[in-house]
């Protein structure tokens, strides 16, 4: 799988946990919710592609 995939996948699937997770701690506040998973999700993908990146093979 290539390094853009696996950095979308991981993006993905930490943002919909972060975004549940602030649902839950901002009392259903949708616009919040969905800033603070947005900017989880860009940064993830970077650091995950940065890393992959360097992984041999």
């Amino acid at each position: 799988m290539s390094n853009t995939g696996i950095a979308l996948l991981v993006a993905v699937s930490a943002s919909a946990w972060i975004y549940s997770k602030m649902m839950r701690s901002t009392g259903g506040n949708v616009q919040s919710s969905i800033i603070v998973s947005a900017v989880a999700a860009i940064f993830l993908f970077a650091i995950t592609f940065i890393i992959a990146g360097m992984l041999p093979g």
